[in-house]
Order: structure tokens, then sequence, then C-alpha cells
């Protein structure tokens, strides 16, 4: 009939019971309130669930327009710092030294780019004499700030002191130690390495560089001493000749410089103070303690004032620095050393500034020549 309303019939509570899959969680597993009742109502001719505090156990999926709110997130994260204790890795015993090693090779970055870029111009004299020569009070030549500016030289000597040291750590342990079976095992492992370690990586950087020299229509050379080949076989030919003699480290006279990447002088050096290390430390395996630290001190002696071995005094230094730090960790430094201890604070701080004032002396002095000290007499002739 019309105007009467239509009754509603209330359905029976039904229990769904589900059978889920192993592998699927149970929505009590997922932390969602758990329902199983479901009332069923006809309401205006329609089916009516009604749920209790039910919430879906899925969320939806990320829009990619959020891609850029996430990479802000996980930048953010990295550098926040959080405030719980944090697990550092285990270090080399020598892992110091990297961070001194990279402020030098920083230091060396800016006397290429500082000095030799005003070579040309006629400036370079200002960055290598002293402050206040010939009347010119420059910044630049100022104790101390002329470090950053021509200190090459200086952080060259401090690779060579590190150097020293490192390769005479595991040596200086077994001697100490009195293993002298694996100090010689060490020995041949370290000789046979070296060599390689050193140039091959060079020489296959130079042929690459040398390739283009006649690649892509031809490249001029950087170094106004090399000069270019023909052909790119004769370039190579010309590379293994020149690499031989410059890998030759017992070889006398021949061009100072490699003229492929004169920069490259030091590798040379590094060679021949590393087996300078190797056999000094064998020579020195059965001494006393006393009779190798005099040993180092007799070395200084020789490369310094008897023959022109300076370099070769940086590697000695640094042999020196290294037994004496296993002895101090051992204490078993000499007893002299032993009473300044104390005062130890005081003794490297005021060394620390010496050395950097003696690292900036002026290294460029147009009035003093080879041709004078020899006429001089000052200068050894062997």
């Amino acid at each position: 009939m019309e105007g009467k309303p239509h009754s509603t019939t209330k359905l029976p509570k039904i229990r769904l019971q589900t059978n889920l899959p192993p592998l699927m969680p149970t929505p009590s597993q997922q932390g969602v309130q758990e329902w199983d009742e479901v009332d069923t109502e006809m309401q205006n001719g329609g089916l009516l669930l009604q749920r209790d505090e039910w919430s879906p156990s899925w969320k939806p999926i990320a829009s990619v327009y959020n891609a850029p709110r996430h990479i802000l997130s996980f930048i953010g994260s990295v550098f926040r710092f959080s405030g719980g204790p944090r697990t550092m890795a285990k270090m080399r015993p020598t892992a110091y030294l990297d961070g001194l090693r990279g402020f030098a090779c920083l230091i060396v970055y800016f006397h290429h780019h500082q000095l030799f870029a005003h070579w040309k111009k006629g400036q370079a004299e200002l960055f290598e004499r002293g402050f206040g020569y010939g009347g010119n009070y420059y910044a630049i030549a100022f104790p101390f700030i002329r470090n950053f500016f021509s200190g090459g030289h200086f952080a060259v000597s401090i690779f060579f002191v590190m150097s020293g040291y490192v390769l005479s750590l595991k040596l200086l342990h077994l001697i100490q130690a009195g293993d002298h079976i694996q100090l010689g095992d060490h020995v041949a492992s370290s000789l046979f390495r070296r060599w390689l370690r050193l140039f091959i990586p060079l020489f296959v950087t130079l042929a690459v560089y040398a390739s283009l020299l006649h690649s892509f229509g031809g490249i001029t050379p950087g170094d106004k001493l090399l000069v270019k080949q023909g052909s790119w076989k004769d370039e190579m030919w010309n590379l293994y000749c020149k690499f031989k003699n410059f890998s030759y480290i017992f070889g006398d006279g021949g061009e100072p410089f490699f003229t492929y990447n004169s920069h490259l002088w030091s590798i040379p050096v590094e060679m021949k103070g590393s087996i300078l290390v190797y056999t000094s430390l064998m020579a020195f395996s059965r001494c006393t303690r006393n009779a190798r630290l005099w040993g180092y001190v007799a070395l200084f002696v020789y490369f310094m004032y008897i023959c022109d071995g300076s370099y070769y005094t940086f590697f000695c230094a640094g042999m020196l620095l290294c037994d004496l730090d296993l002895l101090a960790e051992k204490d078993e430094l000499p007893d002299w050393m032993v009473r300044l201890t104390p005062y130890r604070k005081w003794i490297f701080y005021h060394l620390f500034i010496a050395s950097l004032y003696l690292g900036g002396v002026p290294s460029f002095n147009a009035e003093i020549n080879d041709s004078e000290r020899v006429a001089a007499g000052t200068c050894c002739l062997c």
C-alpha cells in the first residue's frame, strides 16, 4: 500500500569463518583489533555493514610525487647526530697519519697552483724570498703564512718522514720481539712488492697520457721538456725508453726530471728510501736498543754532512720516531728520555712551532749557485 513504510527484516548475526593461508598474517598479528561479527540490516532497500572500531591493515602506496620529501628526509638523517653512543670501527695503528698526509697534499697543491702559477710572470721569487728582502714586505712571505703558498718543499719532506715511519713499523715490531725469521720473510715480501707498487701505476697512467697526445686530433704536451713524437708507435717506444731509465734507481747522470711528468721526481727517491729502510733495519736487527738508536744518528750525520743525501735523512728520521714510539708503548725508552716525560707537552709544542718556522726558510737565492760553490771550494766533489 502507498504511504505505508516497508518493514525492515532483521537478519540473524552471522559469524564469519576466515580460513587464511599459513603465509598470510592474521589481523590480530598485524595489531588490528579483531572483529568477527557482522550485523546486516536492510535499511532503505540496501545492505549496511556495521563495524566496531575496525581499521584496515593496509596503507596506500606512496605517490612518486613524495620522492623529493623522502630524499630530503634521508639527507637530513645523514647529518643528524644521535645522542646515543656510537661504535667506532677498529683503525690501523697508523690511521692518524692519513690526516697529516692529506694536509701535506693540500700544501703541495697550493705550492703548484700559487708559486708555479706566478713563475712565468716573474713573481715566483716574491714567494720564495724572505719577508723584507729587498725592501719588499709581502704577506705571502711572512713566516708561518708563507707555508701555505710555498710550503710544498716542506710538505714533501713530511712525506719522506712518514714513509720511513710506516715502512719500518712492522719491521721494528719484529726486531723488538726478537722474531728474526718473520723479519726476513717480511723484508723479502716488502722488497718484492715495493717496485711494482710504485712504478706500475705510473706507467699505466703515463701510457694513457702519451696516447692522448695522438688522439682527438692531437694534444699539445703540457711539459715544455717533452718532445711529441711523429706517431703513436714512436711515442710508446719513447715512453718505454724514458721510463726504463727513470725506474732504474741505481743509474747515475741522465735527465734530472722525467719528461712525461716532471713532478714524479720523488718516486725514485721513495724507492731508494725504501731500500735504505729495509737494509738499515736488517743491519740493526741484531743490535741492542742503544746501539740501534745510535745507528740512526750515524746515518743522520752521513747523509746530511758527509754526502749529498738530505732526502734520505728524512727516512732515517721516520725510523727513529717509529722506534721511539714502540719503545714508549713498552716503557723501554732510554732513561734520559724518561726523565723528560713531565715536560713532553712543552717540548713537542715548541718543536712543532720551530719546525713550521724552519720549514718556511727561503729557498730562492740567485746570488748562490753551484759554480760559485765549486769556486769557493765548499762543494764536495767525489
